[in-house]
This record gives structure tokens, sequence and C-alpha cells, in this order.
């Protein structure tokens, strides 16, 4: 019903840094469409994905935000039985930005498996970036008056540019990107921070602290990085002291559970750049908290654990009557924002306003950039020193 370039591109990160950080844990006999082909079936996964984003560059470079309908349908419908017009929302500097890094980032994944498509991906990556180079001011599209379908509007453009400034010096080695990254990062420090599909130099950073040659190319850019890094986790760390179930948000948004999986990704590269136990404990702590150590007592992941979602806002899964398995619910949001949480009493905490409702879409939707973290948090947990 909607398909968006920048969630899209978060999804796909996540997964292909899960597989580069530990390809040990991953084989290629999952029972899907594709096993047996000598590849992990992530990066099938991850591929399927990086197929739909080609479509989605122009021949410029520039890259379309998003393919949406007018409205969504009813929450019963079958994704085969929508046959709304689809619209395709203008290139924008934000989604460029994403899917240069996430196709630098495919092409150092795929390059010793299949070479054609790594180049591709490659190729691509470098197509955006001249695209970027050549529409320095900021570029984000509303929807049209009218229309409710997803916008996921980004009103910021330096961080994903960082994000594939970075990617591509990793991917090539070429210190012209890197010193692209630099001048960005010494303009405005907080580009470097962020692993979400709105905040995503995160990726750059942790693209250039574990490059083979990034300390060695600029060091002073390696340790302030590497610095920034520290203060990030310090952050994250003092909320999850701070928080009786050691999680690590001062708020409950929307998307809280995705926010927290996301912080525990940062806590392990922290944990992975410096030995800090503190770090790989935390993120484990943000682990326990999505798997049932909260104020519900309940597993946010369907299918597992004594409680888990039961009526999961998914439109293909009301559609055909089936649970999904293992899909991270999106979790608590004090701002109430559906007519299910506005229901609840009003002296609710926080930690508490969620519903296990299919009309909970603020609390109890899943996505797939919801599920990415969770999965690069348990691979990076899985293969650690601890």
């Amino acid at each position: 019903f909607g398909r968006y370039t920048k969630t899209g591109a978060k999804a796909v990160e996540d997964l292909l840094l899960a597989y580069m950080r530990a390809p040990q844990l991953f084989n290629d006999t999952m029972n899907g469409p594709d096993r047996g082909n000598q590849m992990a079936d992530i990066l099938d996964e991850a591929r399927y994905e990086l197929n739909f984003l080609f479509k989605m560059q122009d021949q410029d470079g520039g890259v379309f935000a998003r393919v949406v309908s007018e409205k969504f349908p009813d929450d019963f419908t079958d994704p085969a039985d929508d046959h709304a017009p689809l619209i395709v929302m203008p290139k924008e500097t934000t989604s460029t930005s994403a899917f240069a890094g996430v196709m630098a980032t495919a092409a150092i994944a795929y390059a010793p498996l299949d070479k054609a498509f790594a180049d591709r991906c490659l190729k691509a990556a470098e197509n955006a970036w001249k695209w970027l180079a050549e529409h320095p001011e900021l570029i984000f599209v509303k929807n049209p008056e009218g229309y409710n379908a997803g916008v996921y509007l980004d009103d910021q453009d330096t961080d994903g540019r960082f994000f594939a400034a970075m990617a591509l010096y990793a991917a090539k080695g070429d210190t012209s990107y890197l010193q692209e990254a630099k001048k960005l990062y010494e303009a405005d420090a907080s580009v470097a921070q962020g692993l979400s599909w709105n905040t995503n130099g995160g990726y750059g950073t942790w693209l250039y602290l574990t490059s083979a040659d990034g300390e060695s190319d600029d060091k002073s850019l390696y340790e302030a990085l590497k610095k920034d890094l520290d203060a990030q986790a310090e952050a994250v760390l003092n909320m999850v002291h701070g928080n009786g179930y050691g999680m690590s948000l001062n708020a409950y948004n929307w998307g809280s559970n995705y926010q927290t999986a996301n912080n525990g990704m940062l806590l392990f590269m922290h944990y992975d750049l410096t030995d800090r136990q503190d770090s790989l404990a935390a993120a484990f702590e943000q682990l326990s908290y999505l798997l049932g150590q909260n104020a519900l007592n309940m597993c946010f992941v369907t299918g597992f654990g004594t409680y888990s979602p039961t009526s999961i806002h998914n439109r293909l899964a009301l559609a055909k009557n089936v649970l999904l398995q293992g899909a991270l619910v999106g979790g608590p949001d004090g701002a109430r924002e559906d007519e299910m949480t506005m229901a609840l009493p009003f002296d609710t905490p926080e930690a508490k306003v969620y519903v296990d409702s299919y009309r909970s879409y603020s609390t109890n939707e899943t996505a797939i950039y919801y599920n990415s973290p969770l999965l690069a948090l348990l691979t990076f947990l899985r293969q650690c020193k601890a």
C-alpha cells in the first residue's frame, strides 16, 4: 500500500550490517524461496528490497521518495486485491542520500559473492551521489492535499549525505568521499549520529570506524568520531541506568520498540569498538525489554513468550487471518495517537499506553524497519565475546 525509499533503505542497511558483522551465523537453509542458491538467505531477503530500490532511481541518479495510493484501504484488504492507482512522489535529497548509503554498503556485502550485482549497487550509489552534488539544497516532498497515505518526511539531509559519503569511502577506498564527509561533520557534528530512517548518520560513522584504512587515512577524524560515539553511548547508558526496566528511552513515542532496538545496536557498536562491558550489558537490557522485561510483562515479538501480541495491525495478516510469527510491534505510545489508546484510563502510565488490537495502529503495527534493528541486535549479541 505504501513503498518508501527511506524506511526500506534503513531495513536493508540493518540486514547487511548484521550479515557483515557475523556471516557465520547465516546460512542458505531458511526454507525461503531462494534457498539452495549458495547465498545466505538474509542476503536474498535484502536483495529483494534492493531490487525495488533500483526501480526508484531515475536516469539522472536522483531517487523518488515513495510510491503510494491516495488513501489507505480497509484494514482487511489483501494487498493483491488493492487496485487503487499508485502515485510516484518526486525525488528528494533525503531519499537519494539514504539510497546511496545502502547501495554502497550492499556493494561491500555482495562483492565476494556476486561481483556483478555488487558493481551494479556501487554504480547506482555513485550516480546518486552525483545527483546529490548537483542538488546541494535540501529537497523533501509532502503529499498532495487530500492524500492520507504515509509520508515519512525528513527535513534534514546532511546526516544522509554523511552516511552516503562514508559508505562510498568504505566501498571504494576513495578518500575524496572521506573529505566530503569530513566537511559535513566539521560544519555540524550531529550529522554523524542516528540509526533510524530519518537520522542515519550513525551508519556512516560505523562504516568508517570499522573500515580497514579509516584510522590511517584520517587519524584526527577517526578519533573525533570515536569520541562522539562514546558521548552518544554515555547518554543512552544514563537513560538505561535511570529506568527501572533498563530500557533506553526517556519518553514513549510512536515506534518506541523500534527506537529501543536502535539504541541496542548503538550500545553494541560502542562495546565492539571499546570493549566497554557496561555498554554490552545495556545492549542485552534493550533486548530483554523487548522480550518481556517491561511494565506490561509482554514479549513484543509475536509468537514468543507467555504473553505476546495476538491482534497486530498488518493488513496482510488480517486479510489472510493469520498471525505473523516473529514480528516486532511498535510498542507503547504515550501520545495516544489512535482511538484504542485514547480510550485507556487517563492515568495510565506512558509505559502502559499499549493495546493489543489491530485497531491500535500506533502501538500494535508491524514494519520491516521495526524488525530489522531487532534482527541486527540479536545477531550482534549472539556472536559477542560475552
